[in-house]
């Protein structure tokens, strides 16, 4: 990792921090924080005509949650994603530091959507076992959807998460642009 992102990625871990301390004494019932983990399919879009397949993606970092008003409450997170995808007949693993600024809205029952951006700062990325970290597009970005139910203290989610920009700074000879997509099950385990 270039000493540019770490510092970033630094940076940027200090000012979600920071940016809680001051809710956290007035959340009641959603938690303050705590650590999540998730898994689901991860792909990448493709022109019409070209194969593709699915991979399994994981997740696992930290979260908080900010009231703003009864209704609504900030969520920014912070995790560590690996996602895998086959286009064209060659493996595709990529590995990043995440970090959504989800909005969080009350429903009923203990349900709440969220949706907001996710910035996706490249840590690793291969294609067909060969280095391409510096072809992938830093950072990519990304919107995300969900729907989650608290059960007790724990959140569990359902998100979909689409990227806006393309994956590869430069499309090569014999490759298609594309933009990562995933499917995933979170679990939000409050501190």
């Amino acid at each position: 990792m270039s000493i540019r992102i770490y510092r970033r990625v630094c940076a940027s871990l200090v000012l979600v921090g920071l940016s809680v301390l001051p809710a956290f004494a007035q959340s009641t019932q959603d938690p303050r924080g705590g650590i999540e983990i998730g898994a689901g399919a991860t792909y990448l879009t493709v022109p019409k005509g070209t194969s593709r397949s699915m991979g399994v993606g994981v997740m696992a970092g930290a979260f908080a949650v900010v009231p703003l008003t009864s209704m609504y409450k900030l969520q920014p997170e912070i995790h560590y994603e690996y996602r895998q995808s086959k286009v064209a007949g060659s493996d595709r693993k990529f590995g990043y530091i995440s970090i959504p600024i989800l909005v969080r809205m009350s429903l009923f029952k203990g349900l709440y959507i969220i949706e907001g951006p996710a910035v996706h700062v490249p840590v690793s990325a291969k294609v067909a076992g060969q280095d391409v970290k510096d072809n992938t597009q830093s950072p990519d970005v990304s919107i995300v959807i969900g729907v989650g139910k608290r059960v007790g203290k724990i959140g569990l989610e359902g998100r979909w998460d689409s990227g806006i920009r393309r994956v590869q700074k430069t499309v090569g000879t014999g490759d298609v642009a594309t933009r990562h997509r995933s499917i995933s099950g979170v679990i939000e385990i409050p501190l």
